[in-house]
């Protein structure tokens, strides 16, 4: 008896660690989106272009790892590859280190 509640507590909890996980702010969706496509059609993107995306989608730095991770699952999904991400993903690092901490209330907006 005790094994099935653990099963079942064990299968809630993970549930809503992997539902937590999806759900992302549309921002961090955006961001990624345009920086694939910038991605599809170009292969030499520069950091500064890929700042620049996310800047502009108002992403601070701990949203940036989010826009980098959710970046290395769809390069991915597209069938981009592994030279490609090797390539892209440094660069995309770099551009989120550049980020700053938080973002001000007037660029956030």
């Amino acid at each position: 008896m005790t094994y099935i509640i653990g099963i079942i507590v064990a299968a809630v909890f993970g549930y809503l660690i992997l539902t937590n996980l999806q759900s992302t702010d549309p921002k961090d969706e955006a961001a990624a989106r345009e920086i694939l496509e910038l991605h599809r059609h170009r292969t030499d993107v520069s950091e500064d272009e890929i700042l620049a995306v996310l800047q502009k989608h108002g992403r601070n730095r701990a949203q940036g790892e989010q826009v980098a991770r959710m970046l290395l699952v769809r390069f991915r999904k597209v069938g981009k590859f592994e030279n490609d991400r090797i390539h892209a993903m440094p660069q995309v690092r770099r551009a989120v280190a550049k980020l700053p901490v938080t973002v001000a209330n007037s660029a956030a907006q």
